[in-house]
């Protein structure tokens, strides 16, 4: 009773796997508990020179889409395509936001284009930040 401990005002639980932390009508420092995220894709090759991405990232919506394309341009589209000028080796990544924010993970791939315009990728590093 007339404490500072009022339900729904902040307070810390002490858990760095939770936020949000407020009190509840029992006196107790409660949090949301952070939820997993991983970023996860695949490409499809539609035509030779052409790529467009398969998204099979998992998250607590809202989920938040940044890719980092070949020619280093950014995308915020959940399956981005792609249309490649010319052969080599590219690098692909994508990095999902989710959980309002409390989640972060990315997933980066390597493409080789060949003269003709195939496509093949084998994955580089796979880096969960959340």
């Amino acid at each position: 009773p007339n404490g500072t401990a009022l339900p729904g005002t902040p307070c810390d639980d002490g858990d760095p796997m939770t936020y949000s932390d407020t009190w509840d009508a029992n006196c107790n420092c409660v949090g949301v508990q952070m939820q997993n995220c991983q970023a996860d894709f695949t490409v499809q090759q539609n035509a030779p020179w052409q790529i467009t991405t398969v998204n099979n990232s998992t998250g607590v919506p809202p989920i938040d889409y940044v890719w980092w394309l070949p020619d280093g341009s950014l995308s915020n589209a959940m399956n981005p395509s792609y249309t490649f000028t010319q052969a080599g080796v590219y690098g692909i990544c994508l990095t999902i936001t989710a959980d309002s924010g409390y989640c972060t993970s990315v997933m980066c791939d390597t493409l080789v284009v060949d003269s003709s315009g195939m496509i093949s990728n084998n994955p580089v590093w796979y880096d969960c930040l959340g």
